[in-house]
């Protein structure tokens, strides 16, 4: 399959990638998300508080990352927190 046609069934009329066949509606890419960045304010408006001049970076995601190295016949484990 060439590049053009991927592109061509990407951009296709007839096929909907974004389309919930749960619903009864056919859903757009936009639609899906216009929905997705709406529930994702109002998580964080519940997890943070109504006035978003109050919200802080990294007040609701953490990342923990233990990386294992071995180098030499030695293990060197480097023990990351990203609040």
């Amino acid at each position: 399959m060439s590049i053009t046609q991927i592109n061509d069934l990407l951009n296709s009329e007839t096929v909907n990638w974004c389309d919930r066949l749960s619903s009864n509606e056919k859903e757009s890419c936009e639609n899906i998300q216009i929905e997705a960045i709406q529930e994702t304010y109002e998580e964080l408006e519940g997890l943070l508080g109504d006035d978003i001049s109050d919200w802080t970076w990294g007040a609701v995601h953490h990342v923990l990352l233990f990386i294992v190295h071995l180098v030499q016949s030695k293990v060197w484990i480097l023990y990351l927190s990203v609040k």
